[in-house]
Protein backbone atom coordinates (compact mmCIF):
# COMPACT_ATOMS: atom_id res chain seq x y z
CA UNK A 1 0.00 0.00 0.00
CA UNK A 2 3.15 2.33 0.99
CA UNK A 3 4.94 1.70 -2.46
CA UNK A 4 0.77 2.38 -4.34
CA UNK A 5 0.72 5.17 -2.51
CA UNK A 6 4.43 6.38 -3.28
CA UNK A 7 3.46 6.00 -6.90
CA UNK A 8 0.51 7.63 -6.98
CA UNK A 9 1.71 10.95 -5.19
CA UNK A 10 5.13 10.98 -7.97
CA UNK A 11 1.98 10.47 -10.80
CA UNK A 12 0.28 13.49 -9.08
CA UNK A 13 3.62 15.28 -8.34
CA UNK A 14 4.12 15.07 -12.54
CA UNK A 15 1.04 16.35 -13.43
CA UNK A 16 0.47 18.90 -11.59
CA UNK A 17 1.14 21.89 -13.73
CA UNK A 18 3.96 23.94 -12.11
CA UNK A 19 2.05 27.37 -11.46
CA UNK A 20 -0.29 25.91 -9.68
CA UNK A 21 2.18 24.30 -7.39
CA UNK A 22 4.03 27.23 -6.97
CA UNK A 23 0.71 29.47 -5.73
CA UNK A 24 0.01 26.94 -3.39
CA UNK A 25 -3.72 26.21 -2.28
CA UNK A 26 -6.17 28.35 -0.99
CA UNK A 27 -7.13 29.11 2.39
CA UNK A 28 -9.90 26.83 3.38
CA UNK A 29 -11.94 29.40 4.94
CA UNK A 30 -11.71 33.38 5.13
CA UNK A 31 -13.79 33.11 8.56
CA UNK A 32 -12.03 34.26 11.32
CA UNK A 33 -14.42 33.30 14.34
CA UNK A 34 -13.54 30.75 16.66
CA UNK A 35 -15.71 27.54 15.90
CA UNK A 36 -17.44 25.78 18.75
CA UNK A 37 -15.92 22.91 20.14
CA UNK A 38 -18.45 22.56 23.07
CA UNK A 39 -19.06 18.52 23.09
CA UNK A 40 -19.89 16.13 25.62
CA UNK A 41 -19.57 13.56 22.99
CA UNK A 42 -16.82 10.68 23.69
CA UNK A 43 -16.61 11.84 27.66
CA UNK A 44 -16.31 8.20 28.67
CA UNK A 45 -17.22 6.99 32.70
CA UNK A 46 -14.20 9.13 34.13
CA UNK A 47 -15.87 12.69 33.37
CA UNK A 48 -16.93 15.07 30.93
CA UNK A 49 -15.52 17.44 28.22
CA UNK A 50 -16.54 21.10 27.79
CA UNK A 51 -14.52 23.85 27.20
CA UNK A 52 -13.02 26.17 29.30
CA UNK A 53 -13.59 30.74 29.59
CA UNK A 54 -11.62 30.22 26.47
CA UNK A 55 -13.55 28.08 24.31
CA UNK A 56 -10.65 25.59 24.12
CA UNK A 57 -11.38 22.12 25.26
CA UNK A 58 -11.03 20.92 28.69
CA UNK A 59 -11.68 17.47 30.54
CA UNK A 60 -13.50 17.61 33.74
CA UNK A 61 -12.08 14.20 35.88
CA UNK A 62 -15.29 13.46 38.09
CA UNK A 63 -14.67 9.79 38.54
CA UNK A 64 -13.12 8.76 42.03
CA UNK A 65 -10.50 6.34 41.28
CA UNK A 66 -10.25 5.66 44.67
CA UNK A 67 -13.62 3.34 44.66
CA UNK A 68 -14.84 3.10 41.59
CA UNK A 69 -14.30 -0.42 40.00
CA UNK A 70 -14.18 1.56 36.74
CA UNK A 71 -11.22 2.85 37.57
CA UNK A 72 -8.91 0.24 37.61
CA UNK A 73 -7.82 0.26 34.00
CA UNK A 74 -7.12 -3.34 32.18
CA UNK A 75 -4.34 -2.42 29.66
CA UNK A 76 -2.29 -0.89 32.76
CA UNK A 77 -2.68 -3.84 35.03
CA UNK A 78 -5.68 -2.62 36.74
CA UNK A 79 -3.52 0.37 37.72
CA UNK A 80 -5.88 3.32 38.92
CA UNK A 81 -3.48 6.09 37.55
CA UNK A 82 -4.64 8.47 35.26
CA UNK A 83 -2.42 11.81 33.90
CA UNK A 84 -2.55 14.64 31.60
CA UNK A 85 0.27 15.74 29.37
CA UNK A 86 1.25 19.41 30.65
CA UNK A 87 4.16 20.67 28.47
CA UNK A 88 5.95 23.81 26.09
CA UNK A 89 8.49 23.34 23.69
CA UNK A 90 11.18 22.25 26.49
CA UNK A 91 9.65 20.38 29.33
CA UNK A 92 7.09 17.98 29.75
CA UNK A 93 5.03 16.80 32.39
CA UNK A 94 2.38 14.54 33.94
CA UNK A 95 -0.30 15.68 36.13
CA UNK A 96 -2.01 13.00 38.08
CA UNK A 97 -5.40 11.92 39.03
CA UNK A 98 -4.51 11.64 42.58
CA UNK A 99 -3.33 15.18 42.60
CA UNK A 100 0.81 15.48 42.07
CA UNK A 101 2.92 16.19 38.95
CA UNK A 102 5.79 14.77 37.50
CA UNK A 103 8.71 17.02 35.60
CA UNK A 104 10.48 15.37 32.87
CA UNK A 105 13.21 16.33 31.36
CA UNK A 106 15.72 15.50 28.00
CA UNK A 107 18.18 18.54 28.36
CA UNK A 108 20.93 16.17 28.89
CA UNK A 109 19.32 13.03 30.60
CA UNK A 110 16.02 11.71 30.21
CA UNK A 111 15.12 11.67 33.55
CA UNK A 112 11.97 12.59 36.12
CA UNK A 113 13.45 15.36 38.33
CA UNK A 114 10.75 14.31 41.04
CA UNK A 115 9.33 10.86 40.37
CA UNK A 116 6.61 9.63 42.71
CA UNK A 117 7.67 7.07 44.57
CA UNK A 118 5.70 6.79 48.09
CA UNK A 119 7.16 3.93 49.52
CA UNK A 120 10.35 6.03 49.59
CA UNK A 121 8.44 8.96 50.66
CA UNK A 122 8.84 11.00 47.63
CA UNK A 123 5.49 12.37 46.83
CA UNK A 124 6.14 14.41 43.34
CA UNK A 125 4.61 17.83 44.64
CA UNK A 126 2.84 20.22 42.58
CA UNK A 127 0.22 20.46 45.52
CA UNK A 128 0.05 21.83 49.07
CA UNK A 129 -0.97 21.95 52.80
CA UNK A 130 -3.93 24.76 53.54
CA UNK A 131 -3.94 25.43 57.37
CA UNK A 132 -6.69 27.40 59.31
CA UNK A 133 -8.39 27.10 62.60
CA UNK A 134 -5.38 24.88 63.89
CA UNK A 135 -6.30 22.11 61.08
CA UNK A 136 -4.41 21.43 58.25
CA UNK A 137 -6.14 20.30 54.94
CA UNK A 138 -4.09 18.13 51.90
CA UNK A 139 -5.18 19.70 48.23
CA UNK A 140 -3.79 16.03 47.11
CA UNK A 141 -6.62 14.23 46.44
CA UNK A 142 -5.49 10.53 48.05
CA UNK A 143 -5.21 12.64 51.46
CA UNK A 144 -8.42 15.03 51.36
CA UNK A 145 -10.30 15.26 54.59
CA UNK A 146 -13.31 13.05 54.17
CA UNK A 147 -16.70 15.10 53.16
CA UNK A 148 -14.13 17.78 51.85
CA UNK A 149 -15.28 18.49 47.66
CA UNK A 150 -12.90 18.70 45.34
CA UNK A 151 -13.16 19.65 41.43
CA UNK A 152 -10.54 18.46 38.82
CA UNK A 153 -10.27 19.30 35.47
CA UNK A 154 -7.45 18.99 33.05
CA UNK A 155 -7.13 22.02 30.10
CA UNK A 156 -4.74 22.73 27.22
CA UNK A 157 -1.36 23.76 28.99
CA UNK A 158 -2.98 23.32 32.61
CA UNK A 159 -4.18 20.82 35.33
CA UNK A 160 -6.58 22.52 37.95
CA UNK A 161 -8.36 21.49 41.47
CA UNK A 162 -10.55 23.77 43.49
CA UNK A 163 -10.75 22.50 47.11
CA UNK A 164 -12.94 23.58 50.06
CA UNK A 165 -11.07 23.44 53.37
CA UNK A 166 -12.46 24.91 56.48
CA UNK A 167 -14.12 27.98 55.23
CA UNK A 168 -11.06 28.45 52.83
CA UNK A 169 -11.99 27.76 48.75
CA UNK A 170 -8.25 26.71 47.43
CA UNK A 171 -7.78 27.02 43.84
CA UNK A 172 -5.08 25.83 41.86
CA UNK A 173 -3.09 25.60 38.67
CA UNK A 174 -0.08 23.54 37.67
CA UNK A 175 1.12 24.91 34.09
CA UNK A 176 4.07 24.46 31.89
CA UNK A 177 4.32 28.18 30.19
CA UNK A 178 4.05 28.50 26.38
CA UNK A 179 7.44 29.00 25.17
CA UNK A 180 10.85 27.69 25.21
CA UNK A 181 10.98 28.01 29.66
CA UNK A 182 11.78 24.69 31.23
CA UNK A 183 10.21 25.24 34.28
CA UNK A 184 6.52 24.90 35.89
CA UNK A 185 4.36 27.65 37.36
CA UNK A 186 1.52 26.58 40.76
CA UNK A 187 -1.13 29.62 41.07
CA UNK A 188 -2.39 29.03 44.26
CA UNK A 189 -5.72 31.62 45.30
CA UNK A 190 -7.01 31.12 48.73
CA UNK A 191 -10.50 32.70 49.34
CA UNK A 192 -11.93 32.93 52.53
CA UNK A 193 -15.58 32.42 51.98
CA UNK A 194 -16.66 32.36 55.90
CA UNK A 195 -18.29 35.66 57.50
CA UNK A 196 -15.07 35.79 60.22
CA UNK A 197 -11.36 37.04 59.32
CA UNK A 198 -8.99 33.63 58.86
CA UNK A 199 -5.55 33.53 59.98
CA UNK A 200 -4.19 31.02 57.17
CA UNK A 201 -0.98 29.50 56.13
CA UNK A 202 -0.06 28.17 52.58
CA UNK A 203 2.61 25.30 52.67
CA UNK A 204 3.75 24.61 49.27
CA UNK A 205 5.19 21.03 48.38
CA UNK A 206 7.65 19.71 45.49
CA UNK A 207 9.53 16.97 45.71
CA UNK A 208 13.23 16.14 44.72
CA UNK A 209 13.82 12.80 43.32
CA UNK A 210 15.76 12.69 40.10
CA UNK A 211 15.26 9.20 38.33
CA UNK A 212 16.06 7.76 35.32
CA UNK A 213 13.42 5.58 34.03
CA UNK A 214 15.44 3.39 31.40
CA UNK A 215 18.09 2.56 33.96
CA UNK A 216 15.34 2.37 36.93
CA UNK A 217 18.15 4.03 39.15
CA UNK A 218 18.30 7.35 41.24
CA UNK A 219 20.49 10.12 40.07
CA UNK A 220 22.54 11.92 43.55
CA UNK A 221 22.03 14.88 44.65
CA UNK A 222 24.16 17.36 46.37
CA UNK A 223 23.24 19.76 49.67
CA UNK A 224 20.49 22.23 48.86
CA UNK A 225 21.01 25.57 48.69
CA UNK A 226 18.53 28.72 49.90
CA UNK A 227 19.10 32.27 48.44
CA UNK A 228 16.75 34.64 50.61
CA UNK A 229 17.15 37.63 48.05
CA UNK A 230 15.03 35.86 45.83
CA UNK A 231 13.48 33.08 47.50
CA UNK A 232 14.86 30.35 45.85
CA UNK A 233 15.68 26.73 46.54
CA UNK A 234 18.23 24.69 44.86
CA UNK A 235 19.98 21.64 44.60
CA UNK A 236 22.69 20.23 42.25
CA UNK A 237 22.41 17.02 40.98
CA UNK A 238 25.83 14.79 41.21
CA UNK A 239 28.05 14.00 38.15
CA UNK A 240 26.76 11.15 36.13
CA UNK A 241 28.72 8.79 33.87
CA UNK A 242 26.99 10.38 31.48
CA UNK A 243 26.00 13.47 32.53
CA UNK A 244 29.06 15.17 33.94
CA UNK A 245 27.27 19.06 34.09
CA UNK A 246 23.81 18.24 35.34
CA UNK A 247 21.54 20.33 35.59
CA UNK A 248 20.17 22.13 39.30
CA UNK A 249 16.27 21.43 40.40
CA UNK A 250 14.94 24.55 41.64
CA UNK A 251 11.97 26.29 43.05
CA UNK A 252 11.13 29.33 43.90
CA UNK A 253 8.41 31.67 45.96
CA UNK A 254 7.13 33.96 42.93
CA UNK A 255 3.99 35.61 44.37
CA UNK A 256 3.05 36.16 48.06
CA UNK A 257 4.88 36.01 51.64
CA UNK A 258 7.76 33.84 52.76
CA UNK A 259 8.23 32.99 55.87
CA UNK A 260 10.16 29.38 56.61
CA UNK A 261 11.55 26.72 54.19
CA UNK A 262 12.65 23.20 54.57
CA UNK A 263 14.54 21.01 52.49
CA UNK A 264 14.65 17.54 54.48
CA UNK A 265 11.39 15.13 53.95
CA UNK A 266 11.94 13.92 57.34
CA UNK A 267 11.64 16.74 59.08
CA UNK A 268 9.07 18.00 56.95
CA UNK A 269 6.75 14.78 57.06
CA UNK A 270 8.13 13.77 60.42
CA UNK A 271 5.58 10.93 62.61
CA UNK A 272 2.54 12.51 59.93
CA UNK A 273 3.33 11.18 57.00
CA UNK A 274 1.92 12.50 53.99
CA UNK A 275 -1.43 13.18 54.79
CA UNK A 276 -0.55 15.27 58.15
CA UNK A 277 3.19 16.67 57.67
CA UNK A 278 4.15 17.25 61.04
CA UNK A 279 6.08 20.41 60.21
CA UNK A 280 2.64 22.41 58.48
CA UNK A 281 0.92 20.42 61.29
CA UNK A 282 2.85 22.98 63.56
CA UNK A 283 2.54 25.56 61.54
CA UNK A 284 6.45 26.12 61.19
CA UNK A 285 9.20 25.14 58.64
CA UNK A 286 12.07 24.85 60.50
CA UNK A 287 14.89 25.50 57.27
CA UNK A 288 16.58 22.42 57.13
CA UNK A 289 19.74 21.86 54.53
CA UNK A 290 19.07 18.01 54.02
CA UNK A 291 22.20 15.81 53.33
CA UNK A 292 23.23 14.78 49.94
CA UNK A 293 22.32 11.83 48.32
CA UNK A 294 24.48 9.68 46.68
CA UNK A 295 23.83 8.00 43.39
CA UNK A 296 21.14 5.04 43.45
CA UNK A 297 20.54 5.67 47.62
CA UNK A 298 17.21 6.59 49.21
CA UNK A 299 17.60 10.41 49.94
CA UNK A 300 14.69 12.27 51.78
CA UNK A 301 15.20 16.02 49.65
CA UNK A 302 12.35 18.13 49.69
CA UNK A 303 11.61 21.75 48.58
CA UNK A 304 8.96 23.75 50.74
CA UNK A 305 7.41 27.33 51.56
CA UNK A 306 5.14 28.42 54.09
CA UNK A 307 3.32 31.62 53.12
CA UNK A 308 1.55 33.17 56.30
CA UNK A 309 -1.85 35.04 55.80
CA UNK A 310 -4.70 37.08 57.05
CA UNK A 311 -8.02 36.54 54.88
CA UNK A 312 -10.88 39.01 55.40
CA UNK A 313 -14.32 38.01 54.62
CA UNK A 314 -14.47 37.32 50.84
CA UNK A 315 -10.78 38.42 50.59
CA UNK A 316 -8.80 36.44 48.19
CA UNK A 317 -5.31 36.25 47.67
CA UNK A 318 -2.50 34.12 44.68
CA UNK A 319 0.62 32.73 45.80
CA UNK A 320 2.63 31.79 42.78
CA UNK A 321 5.75 29.05 42.83
CA UNK A 322 7.86 28.11 39.80
CA UNK A 323 9.89 24.43 39.54
CA UNK A 324 11.93 23.76 37.42
CA UNK A 325 15.54 22.42 36.23
CA UNK A 326 17.95 24.47 34.87
CA UNK A 327 21.71 25.45 34.60
CA UNK A 328 23.06 27.28 37.58
CA UNK A 329 23.21 30.67 35.48
CA UNK A 330 19.85 30.31 34.08
CA UNK A 331 18.08 30.01 37.40
CA UNK A 332 17.73 33.39 38.14
CA UNK A 333 17.09 35.38 35.02
CA UNK A 334 13.72 32.60 34.99
CA UNK A 335 12.83 33.65 38.90
CA UNK A 336 13.17 36.89 37.87
CA UNK A 337 11.48 36.85 34.77
CA UNK A 338 8.09 34.77 36.15
CA UNK A 339 7.80 37.27 39.06
CA UNK A 340 7.46 40.34 37.23
CA UNK A 341 4.91 38.44 34.96
CA UNK A 342 1.52 40.31 35.76
CA UNK A 343 -0.48 36.97 35.06
CA UNK A 344 1.90 34.33 33.34
CA UNK A 345 -1.31 31.51 32.96
CA UNK A 346 -3.36 34.17 31.14
CA UNK A 347 -0.69 35.12 28.76
CA UNK A 348 -0.03 31.45 28.14
CA UNK A 349 -3.68 30.38 27.67
CA UNK A 350 -3.92 33.17 25.03
CA UNK A 351 -0.95 32.02 23.55
CA UNK A 352 -2.33 28.57 22.80
CA UNK A 353 -5.40 30.00 21.97
CA UNK A 354 -3.46 31.55 18.75
CA UNK A 355 -2.07 28.52 18.27
CA UNK A 356 -4.34 25.99 18.03
CA UNK A 357 -5.59 24.56 14.34
CA UNK A 358 -9.37 25.29 14.30
CA UNK A 359 -11.68 23.92 12.08
CA UNK A 360 -15.60 23.38 11.42
CA UNK A 361 -17.61 20.49 10.17
CA UNK A 362 -20.88 21.76 11.67
CA UNK A 363 -22.89 20.98 14.65
CA UNK A 364 -23.10 16.96 14.63
CA UNK A 365 -19.17 16.98 14.35
CA UNK A 366 -18.20 19.33 17.24
CA UNK A 367 -16.03 16.43 18.84
CA UNK A 368 -14.20 16.07 15.66
CA UNK A 369 -12.79 19.72 15.92
CA UNK A 370 -12.22 19.22 19.64
CA UNK A 371 -10.23 16.41 18.89
CA UNK A 372 -8.08 17.81 16.69
CA UNK A 373 -7.44 21.09 18.78
CA UNK A 374 -6.48 18.36 21.75
CA UNK A 375 -4.49 16.70 19.58
CA UNK A 376 -2.53 19.53 18.29
CA UNK A 377 -2.00 20.35 21.65
CA UNK A 378 -0.91 16.81 22.98
CA UNK A 379 1.90 16.54 19.89
CA UNK A 380 2.99 20.12 20.41
CA UNK A 381 3.60 19.78 24.51
CA UNK A 382 5.29 16.66 23.92
CA UNK A 383 8.51 18.41 22.51
CA UNK A 384 11.72 18.49 24.64
CA UNK A 385 14.58 20.25 23.93
CA UNK A 386 17.92 18.57 23.52
CA UNK A 387 21.01 20.32 24.81
CA UNK A 388 23.56 17.93 22.84
CA UNK A 389 22.47 19.33 19.48
CA UNK A 390 20.89 22.25 20.54
CA UNK A 391 17.61 21.72 19.09
CA UNK A 392 14.11 20.90 19.82
CA UNK A 393 12.49 17.32 19.25
CA UNK A 394 8.98 15.37 19.32
CA UNK A 395 9.45 12.04 19.83
CA UNK A 396 6.94 8.96 19.63
CA UNK A 397 6.72 9.05 23.40
CA UNK A 398 5.40 5.94 25.09
CA UNK A 399 7.93 3.84 25.89
CA UNK A 400 10.35 5.36 22.65
CA UNK A 401 10.94 8.41 25.16
CA UNK A 402 10.39 7.76 28.63
CA UNK A 403 11.95 3.73 29.03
Amino acid sequence: MRRALSIALVVIGATTPAVARAAGPKPLSADHHRPSVLSTYGSGVFGTWGVDALGMPRYRYTIDQETNPAAAQPELAGSRDAWHQLGNDHIVADAFNHGYTQLWSQDRLYEWANYYDASTQHYAGGYGYVRVDGKLYSTLYDDRVPGTQQDREFGIGYSARDTTAGGIDVQEKVYAPFGDDPLLLHDVTLRNTTAVTKPVSWFEYWDVNPYLPGAHTNIGVLSPTYDAATHTLSVAQAPHPQDLTPLRIFAASLQGPVDGYETDGRAFFGNGGRANPSEPAADHLSGTLALPVPAAALGHTVMAFRAPLTLRPGQSVTLRYAYGMAHTEQIAPLVARYRSAVDPFATSEQSWHRWLPEASFGRRYRWFARELEWDAYMVRSGATYEECAGRHIISQGGYYQYD
